[in-house]
């Protein structure tokens, strides 16, 4: 099940491959105005600049806006990455107990737009709800958000066998693992799905379109109808959702 996301901000490589990942709307960002001669710390946020001569970029958080789930039993991870950060760099998360993040790095930061400077981060969820982590770095903070599904271990084993069974006689529904296996074709691991809601990988499933609407490419040949894909019914196109979820992002190493 090929599906691509809005935009692409992150040249995640071979993480992505023709896929379009994460995307973004606006960081809340804001700086310390250190020209300021009052004794109280200034805080600007009105341009989303630093000063023209600090030679500093923006400090932004990509995705700034994430999607991931939850079901007490299963492991659910989703990337991010800082740009513009200094050696200074510390994130934290809020509420802390609701996730872990370690550092992690591209397997090919290098494609042929240039190199991605973005200082990767791997979370693992550890609970349902809402998580805000914030970036700081040489006197700038921006934050980002994590908003967390609740699923069940059901729905996730219900999903897999959709994922990896056709529909028995429908040679125009086979299993997932006809063209996604070992790694190959359309990213729609959660470094791909990072920034997309459950309803609209739904959408995808069910219509054959992208996040874009536009039509996903396939062989016609063997898929005449394109990327549609069935399931018997909303409960089970949900549980498709939540294993796609909880599959392992792509393209990265510790």
């Amino acid at each position: 099940m090929a599906l691509r996301s809005v935009a692409l901000h992150l040249s995640l490589a071979a993480a992505l491959l023709a896929s379009v990942m994460f995307a973004c709307t606006k960081t809340e960002t804001t700086y310390v105005d250190e020209d300021d001669d009052d004794d109280d710390t200034t805080v600007d946020s009105g341009s989303g600049k630093p000063p023209a001569d600090s030679g500093l970029g923006i400090l932004g958080f990509k995705p700034e806006v994430m999607y991931s789930g939850f079901d007490g039993e299963h492991t659910y991870m989703v990337p991010f990455a800082v740009y513009d950060a200094d050696d200074d760099l510390t994130v934290t998360a809020s509420p802390a107990a609701s996730v872990s993040f370690e550092k992690v790095e591209l397997r090919n930061p290098v494609t042929e737009n240039g190199t991605d400077l973005g200082r990767y981060y791997m979370v693992t969820v550890k609970a349902p709800g809402e998580v805000t982590f914030t970036a700081k770095s040489k006197n700038r903070t921006a934050t980002g958000v994590l908003n967390v599904a609740t699923y069940t271990p059901a729905a996730w084993a219900a999903g897999k066998a959709r994922y990896e069974n056709g529909i028995a006689g429908d040679a125009k529904n086979p299993p997932c693992t006809d063209c996604h296996q070992n790694g190959q074709d359309i990213d729609h691991s959660p470094a791909a799905l990072a920034t997309v809601t459950d309803e609209k990988i739904g959408f995808t499933i069910s219509t054959g379109l992208s996040t874009n609407n536009r039509p996903i490419d396939v062989d016609e040949t063997r898929y005449p109808d394109g990327h549609k894909w069935k399931t018997k019914d909303a409960e089970e196109q949900a549980a498709v959702v939540t294993y796609l979820r909880g599959l392992e992002p792509r393209g990265f190493r510790k």
